[in-house]
Formats: structure tokens, sequence, C-alpha cells
């Protein structure tokens, strides 16, 4: 908008522009407009975000029916495709070193409580060390893998809960705490023979 500059220390009222010239719809009439002469344009009275206001710059009217601001704008592609979406779940491959270790640890404990083997033989003592140390340390270590991942995956933002990948990990971790405890129970056993 162009016009004649305000004297210093004018104020404009609430949707006037610095000249005073613009209104808002449902304020009062300003003064000297009659009813003989053109109404305001309540539609122009204020530009939309990012137009020039009071330059004289010229700018869409997005008051009129199906115009929009934002179908003015460059379109924004979307990379990516709904098989991609689907996908981001739990990375259930990460649980397979940690699940096959408890196995293992489960196994030797297994046979250690099973069979004859005492618990003041040497391999007694050799076999339960190894079942702590792979589900213990090794075991659960390498869950950091699967955490890490998971981590990831779920910073991609659409993240799908699977109930068998969510299963698969209960079961990994139920059986790496069955592995240890029944495998630190024989070693204290073997302590307590000394």
């Amino acid at each position: 908008m162009s016009g004649p500059r305000p004297s210093y220390g004018y104020t404009p009222e609430f949707g006037q522009d610095s000249t005073g010239g613009q209104y808002f719809p449902g304020d009062p009439e300003p003064s000297g407009w009659d009813s003989d002469s053109q109404p305001p344009d309540y539609n122009a009275a204020v530009p939309p975000y990012g137009a020039g206001y009071g330059d004289g710059s010229p700018y869409s009217d997005y008051s009129a029916p199906g115009s929009s601001y934002f179908e003015d704008q460059s379109p924004v592609s979307v990379t990516g495709s709904s098989s991609a979406i689907t996908e981001n779940s739990a990375p259930v491959v990460n649980l397979v070193p940690s699940l096959i270790l408890a196995v293992a640890s489960l196994g030797l404990s297994g046979v250690i409580t099973f069979s004859s083997i005492a618990p003041t033989d040497f391999s007694y003592r050799t076999m339960s060390l190894v079942a702590w140390a792979a589900a213990g340390i090794v075991g659960v270590t390498a869950m950091s893998f699967y955490f890490i991942a998971d981590t990831k995956r779920r910073a991609l933002g659409f993240y799908q809960i699977v109930g068998w990948k969510q299963a698969m990990y209960f079961v990994t971790m139920a059986l790496l705490f069955v592995a240890v405890v029944w495998s630190a129970v024989e070693i204290g056993l073997w302590v307590g023979k000394l």
C-alpha cells in the first residue's frame, strides 16, 4: 500500500496499516465514509503470510472459493514406499546370537545337572563356567546389537509392533535369564564343595 508517510508518533489502531487505511470486517465504519461511496475491501485487509504488506507488491487472493495458500506452494515429494513402512519393525535377526548362546548355555547346564558329573569334578567346573560366560557375558552383551538396531528403527518415525517378533524378544530374554541363573547355581554348588 502506498501513500504519505504518517507523522511522527502516529500509532495505527487495530486493523490499520501505517497509513490508517485498512479495516477488518466488523470494525466500525471509518469516519468520512458515507453510504454513496465505495465500501472498503475487507478481503484485502491483511495479506497472507509471506506476502508483501504495505509495499504495493501483488499477492494472490486466498479468500476466493477453492483457493488455498498451500496450493500455490511448490509440491513436496515424499520418498519411500508403503512396503518400506511395513518393514519398519523389530530387528529379530539381531536376537539370533543371544538366542543361540542361551540355548547352548541351557544345554550345558542340563548336561551338568542330569548326568553323573559331581561338583568336585574338573569337567563340572569348566562346563558351569562356560555355560555362565556364554549366557551371562556374551549372550547379554550380544543383546546390545538388538537394542541399537531397534532404537534406530524406532527413530525413523513409523514403527510397527509385530506380535511374533515381540514374542521372540521375550523368549530370548527369558532363556538368557534362566541360563544365567541355572549356571550360577551350578557354580555356587562347585564353590561350596571346595
